[in-house]
Parts: C-alpha cells; sequence; structure tokens
C-alpha cells in the first residue's frame, strides 16, 4: 500500500501518540507529553497541528507545527508556523518521506519557520525556499551550585573522583548584587501581567508573539512547572517566564521580555529570579536562550556570570519587504519552535 500524508487532525490520535513514544524517534515523550502537545482542543482550537505519513495502517513519518503570530514594523501581523518533531521511522525502509513531509507544510502554508535541528534539518531546509540567519540564537547557562561546574570536569577527566555525587555539589555559587527596584512579583503559572509583555508588537524588526492562549498551553504540560514574574516601575515593565520538567527539578529554564523603556528593569528583575531559583527552589543550573544579535542583553547575562554555548540557526521562508523578517526575529527565547518543551538531558555548561 503507498503511504500518505495525512492532516493530524484526521489521523488516529492513538497511532500517533504511539509514534511519538517511540525510542528514538518520539524525543522522549511520554504518552501524557504527547497528548498534551499536539491533541490539546483549548490551544488547537479549530488549528491544524502537523502532517502524518501513514501506510498500512502505521506511522511512517511526522512533522508537527506550532501556530504562533509574528508582529512585523511594516505590515502587521502575520500567521507563521513553527515546524518540530519532524522524523521518519526507518528512513532506508520509507525513503523520501521526509522531504514529502516538509514540502507539504511549505505548500500549505506562506510563513514558515524552524530554529536549529538535525543535519537533515540542515541540509534539506534551505532547499525549501527558506533564508537562513546563521547564529540567531545563542544558549547561555548560569550554574548556582557547583553541581554543575563538578559533572563538566567529570566528564573531561574520565577518572576524576565522583563529587558531583557528594555534598560538595550542593555548594551555592555567589550571585551579583543589584541596585534598583525591588518587589518582583513571582506567580505559579503564567500571570497576566507578564504575559501581556510576551504578546507585543514589534519594535524596529519582527518579533513572535505568544499570546495568553499560547503561554497557558504551556502551563498545562504535565511534565513541566512554570512560574512567572513581573517587576514594574511606572509605565515601563520586565517580565519572565521560568520553568522546570519535573524530572529535572534543579534544572530550569528561562525566558524574558519587557516594555519599551524597560530595559533597566531586567537586570534587577533577572537578579531577583536568580537567587529565588538557587535559595528557595534548590536549583543548580538555570539557561536561556536569545537573540544573538541582542547585545545589551547578552551584555547583562554575562555580568550574571552566565556562560555562551551552542548557537542556533533560523529557517524561514525567503521573501522580499515589507513582513518578510528578513532579519530574522528578536527577541528570541526558549519559547521559540519548541526548544523550551522538549524532554533535555542533563545539561553540562
Amino acid at each position: 500500500m503507498k503511504s500518505s500524508i495525512t492532516p493530524l487532525s484526521a489521523a488516529p490520535a492513538e497511532l500517533v501518540v504511539d509514534y511519538l513514544t517511540q525510542p528514538g524517534i518520539g524525543r522522549g515523550y511520554s504518552r501524557a507529553e504527547a497528548e498534551w502537545k499536539y491533541f490539546d482542543g483549548e490551544f488547537n482550537g479549530g488549528r491544524e497541528r502537523g502532517f502524518v505519513s501513514l501506510k498500512d495502517g502505521r506511522v511512517r513519518g511526522f512533522i508537527g507545527m506550532i501556530p504562533v503570530t509574528v508582529a512585523t514594523p511594516e505590515a502587521g501581523d502575520r500567521d507563521l508556523i513553527w515546524t518540530c518533531d519532524w522524523s521518519v521511522a526507518d528512513q532506508q525502509s520509507n525513503p523520501g518521506i521526509g522531504i514529502l513531509l516538509l514540502t507539504k507544510v511549505h505548500r500549505q502554508y506562506d510563513f514558515v519557520a524552524g530554529v536549529g535541528g538535525t543535519e537533515d534539518t540542515r541540509s534539506l531546509v534551505p532547499r525549501m525556499g527558506t533564508r537562513t540567519v546563521a547564529d540567531a540564537t545563542v544558549v547561555l547557562r548560569r550554574p548556582l551550585r557547583l553541581r554543575p561546574l563538578l559533572e563538566r570536569v567529570e566528564k573531561a577527566a574520565r577518572f576524576a573522583p565522583r563529587l558531583s555525587e557528594t555534598a560538595l555539589a550542593r555548594l551555592p555559587i555567589p550571585l551579583k548584587r543589584v541596585a534598583g527596584p525591588a518587589g518582583a512579583t513571582v506567580s505559579p503559572g503564567v500571570s497576566a501581567a507578564a504575559a501581556a509583555l510576551f504578546d507585543a508588537p514589534a519594535h524596529g524588526i519582527c518579533s513572535v508573539r505568544y499570546d495568553a492562549r499560547h503561554l497557558a498551553w504551556l502551563s498545562r504540560s504535565p511534565s513541566m512547572h512554570v512560574q512567572s514574574a513581573h517587576l514594574a516601575a511606572g509605565d515601563a515593565a520586565a517580565g519572565a517566564l521560568f520553568w522546570r520538567r519535573h524530572h529535572h527539578p534543579t534544572r530550569w529554564r528561562l525566558a524574558l521580555r519587557f516594555s519599551p523603556g524597560g530595559e533597566q528593569l531586567v537586570e534587577p528583575l533577572l537578579a531577583s529570579i536568580l537567587a529565588r531559583l538557587r535559595d528557595r527552589e534548590g536549583a543548580s543550573l538555570v539557561s536561556i536562550a536569545v537573540s544573538s544579535s541582542d547585545q545589551p542583553l547578552l551584555d547583562t547575562l554575562k555580568r550574571h556570570a552566565f556562560i555562551a554555548g551552542e548557537r542556533h540557526e533560523l529557517f524561514i521562508t525567503g521573501g522580499q519587504g515589507p513582513g518578510s523578517c528578513e532579519q530574522g526575529f528578536a527577541p528570541m527565547s526558549y519559547l521559540d519552535t519548541d526548544l523550551g518543551i522538549v524532554p533535555w538531558a542533563e545539561e553540562l555548561v
């Protein structure tokens, strides 16, 4: 029987969940995670969430989609599709399915993008008429306790003593003190005040808007614990989302946004979050992904001892003129594509 490319909404959900939870294919998803990510009706709202290759009653390939809105300075808002979870089961037995799935998305949607990916992504996606913004996103990490540093030493020197498994690993690392407005409000889940900062119009360059529905969906993840913080001074504000996976309670991820004029609030807000995570949540490491062109934010993070790590390309549908986002997006964060959703391994600095 010839394989067919089917919208996810028309595919048997049980088959898709089975596929996404297979070792080596589903990126480590549990059934609850796969069901939440693709079959959350409140978030989906009738929007298509992917395409499936079906053959002989089995899923042979999959590409997921996350619908968002992009604010452009000149052309207003545009719908965008983030692609994710692109995979093929047994590529030798199913040749060409991956490119068919990717082609289907690009033919159905005018504006498609993705951040990073596998070697297949880097070789095939540029053939889809996309533009590559090299090193668009940079990941930085801040150790809050000695454990991540000890783990790095142990990984580099196989016969080093396993100090990361001792009480020494729990010793806190000093934080930078910051003068500035106090009184950041921390809330479980996503507060309305913080959410508003992630759904703002563009200022000079295209930016992805994450509305309240999107952020509420993230907070419903069965595998993540999400908190938010907000700091305001007059009309200026800065906000953040930070979360951990239940299986990695000491490793947190962070996303920051601020209003025009709120740049000066980012540093006191960041200092407040780092102190809370280290001293109240027992965190050992915080990771953040930001635009590599956002030098002021990069400088702030480096002042707080964040260590720069890997960089990711942005692949975006090519085009010219208003609304084409030729420079890419800014700001960028772990919310882009699904960088902050996929199960992560124990990160080393």
